[in-house]
């Protein structure tokens, strides 16, 4: 218990600084927003947009709806359509990205799960980055280095977040929640999955 506690202090203390490094060491010209999800929160029901990551949109749409989950299966229409996802594939892989610190392997796989299992695009404005997935420090995030807003499924960040945790975070840990790391999957169309550590 009390190495738990003691890592848990840490990681907080850590994810704090880290927090503040990622707002400032952004590339030029580029800002921190908030991902919109759009989906529906009740069967048949017309598309409705929520701002946050998808774990607060899941909160959101449960005071609407407290039996809807953003997980549904009726949300599947808001997915892209299949032409645009087979364009689509990941290039790049950086792991250890400058500025950015290592998070625990369990929270960012909870994360990766929570997008694999979700229907609808996360989106994200020009030149923007946004947090589409955050709990216990370990967070995913989506930076679109285009001049145009993009949505892509968000099912298929959660694939490119599981190959950065699958290749990069691998290093031992002492906080009982698996490997540790962080890294950078870049995507053909000019957009990147980062996971790494973060305050939430």
């Amino acid at each position: 218990m009390q190495i738990t506690s003691v890592c848990l202090i840490f990681q907080m203390a850590v994810a704090s600084s880290a927090a503040i490094i990622a707002q400032t060491n952004l590339p030029e010209g580029y800002r921190l927003a908030d991902m919109t999800w759009t989906g529906v929160v009740e069967k048949g029901g017309p598309a409705m947009s929520f701002v946050g990551t998808v774990q607060s949109v899941e909160n959101q749409v449960k005071e609407i709806n407290s039996s809807w989950t953003i997980y549904n299966q009726w949300n599947a229409p808001q997915q892209e359509k299949r032409s645009e996802v087979s364009k689509r594939y990941p290039t790049d892989l950086l792991c250890d990205v400058p500025n950015f610190s290592a998070a625990d392997s369990s929270p960012v796989k909870e994360g990766v799960k929570y997008l694999r299992g979700l229907g609808g695009g996360c989106g994200v404005g020009a030149r923007s980055c946004v947090r589409v997935s955050c709990s216990w420090n370990g967070a995913i995030h989506l930076c679109n280095n285009n001049d145009h807003s993009i949505s892509p499924s968000c099912s298929y960040l959660g694939d490119l977040a599981d190959t950065i945790v699958t290749k990069c975070l691998n290093k031992e840990s002492n906080c009982r929640t698996g490997p540790r790391g962080q890294g950078q999957q870049w995507d053909n169309e000019n957009f990147n999955v980062i996971v790494a550590l973060d305050q939430c």
